[in-house]
Protein backbone atom coordinates (compact mmCIF):
# COMPACT_ATOMS: atom_id res chain seq x y z
CA UNK A 1 0.00 0.00 0.00
CA UNK A 2 1.24 3.50 -0.78
CA UNK A 3 0.87 5.78 2.23
CA UNK A 4 3.13 8.54 0.91
CA UNK A 5 0.50 11.33 0.64
CA UNK A 6 1.02 14.23 3.07
CA UNK A 7 -1.42 16.29 5.11
CA UNK A 8 -4.12 13.66 5.43
CA UNK A 9 -6.80 14.74 7.88
CA UNK A 10 -8.56 11.42 7.74
CA UNK A 11 -8.93 8.53 5.39
CA UNK A 12 -10.90 5.30 5.09
CA UNK A 13 -10.10 2.00 3.47
CA UNK A 14 -12.44 -0.87 2.81
CA UNK A 15 -10.86 -4.22 3.54
CA UNK A 16 -13.78 -6.51 2.76
CA UNK A 17 -11.89 -9.66 1.88
CA UNK A 18 -12.27 -11.09 5.39
CA UNK A 19 -16.03 -10.60 5.27
CA UNK A 20 -16.26 -12.18 1.81
CA UNK A 21 -14.24 -15.23 2.87
CA UNK A 22 -16.19 -15.71 6.11
CA UNK A 23 -19.57 -15.59 4.36
CA UNK A 24 -18.30 -18.08 1.81
CA UNK A 25 -17.41 -20.48 4.63
CA UNK A 26 -13.73 -20.47 3.64
CA UNK A 27 -12.19 -20.35 7.12
CA UNK A 28 -8.60 -20.93 5.98
CA UNK A 29 -8.91 -18.15 3.41
CA UNK A 30 -10.53 -15.94 6.06
CA UNK A 31 -7.53 -16.41 8.36
CA UNK A 32 -5.11 -15.60 5.52
CA UNK A 33 -7.09 -12.45 4.66
CA UNK A 34 -7.18 -11.38 8.33
CA UNK A 35 -3.41 -11.82 8.50
CA UNK A 36 -2.98 -9.59 5.41
CA UNK A 37 -5.19 -6.89 6.96
CA UNK A 38 -3.08 -7.07 10.11
CA UNK A 39 0.06 -6.61 8.00
CA UNK A 40 -1.48 -3.60 6.19
CA UNK A 41 -2.35 -1.96 9.50
CA UNK A 42 1.14 -2.61 10.84
CA UNK A 43 2.65 -1.06 7.69
CA UNK A 44 0.39 1.98 8.00
CA UNK A 45 1.22 2.45 11.69
CA UNK A 46 4.98 2.15 11.09
CA UNK A 47 4.79 4.65 8.23
CA UNK A 48 2.92 7.18 10.36
CA UNK A 49 5.25 6.76 13.32
CA UNK A 50 8.35 7.11 11.12
CA UNK A 51 7.24 10.53 9.85
CA UNK A 52 8.17 13.37 12.25
CA UNK A 53 5.14 15.36 11.07
CA UNK A 54 2.71 12.63 12.17
CA UNK A 55 4.60 10.78 14.94
CA UNK A 56 2.72 10.81 18.21
CA UNK A 57 -0.36 12.55 16.79
CA UNK A 58 -2.52 10.04 14.90
CA UNK A 59 -5.30 7.85 16.14
CA UNK A 60 -5.87 4.66 14.17
CA UNK A 61 -9.42 3.32 14.40
CA UNK A 62 -10.14 -0.01 12.78
CA UNK A 63 -13.76 -1.12 12.45
CA UNK A 64 -15.38 -4.10 10.75
CA UNK A 65 -17.00 -3.01 7.51
CA UNK A 66 -20.45 -4.54 7.89
CA UNK A 67 -23.39 -2.95 6.15
CA UNK A 68 -23.77 -0.84 3.02
CA UNK A 69 -21.36 2.01 2.36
Amino acid sequence: MDFSAKNIGSTAASLGETDDRAHAGRYGFYLAAAHRVDQYLEELWKFVQADPEYRGHPTLIFLPGHGPW
